[in-house]
């Protein structure tokens, strides 16, 4: 999937209410690597639980989230950043902020925010 794909699927993730199969499945197809197997797309529950959600977060990043409120209203955010290796040891590149109705769907948009940003560096690598 392509960065601008990665990031629009983000923006359908930001703008949910609440956990949805049919957006869970879609990061399934983007994210998941194909095992061979027929998939019966018992998909994760991305956008409804911050444990899935957090199996998007790679190797190479670190990820926080929780839950903001001001009395009246919530909502979740989440931070992503991405990391490389340079001989110098892991350096920071860039991070990715994101507010959302709850913390798991703020984690998820990070999260392919993220995988965005990684996709874009290595398409401009090459």
């Amino acid at each position: 999937m392509t960065p601008e794909e990665l990031n629009a699927l983000a923006d359908r993730v930001e703008r949910l209410e609440g956990s949805d199969l049919k957006t869970d499945i879609l990061i399934e197809q983007a994210c998941v690597p194909p095992t061979g197997q027929p998939k019966k797309w018992l998909a994760l529950r991305y956008t409804g639980s911050i444990d899935a959600a957090m199996t998007l977060v790679g190797a190479m990043q670190l990820s926080k989230a929780g839950e903001l409120w001001d009395g009246a209203t919530k909502c979740g955010w989440a931070t992503v950043h991405n990391y490389s290796n340079t001989e110098r040891g892991m350096m920071w590149d860039d991070q990715h902020d994101v507010c959302a109705k709850t913390p798991a769907l703020a984690l998820t948009a990070a999260a392919l925010r993220a995988r965005a940003a990684l996709a874009s560096e290595n398409s401009n690598a090459e």
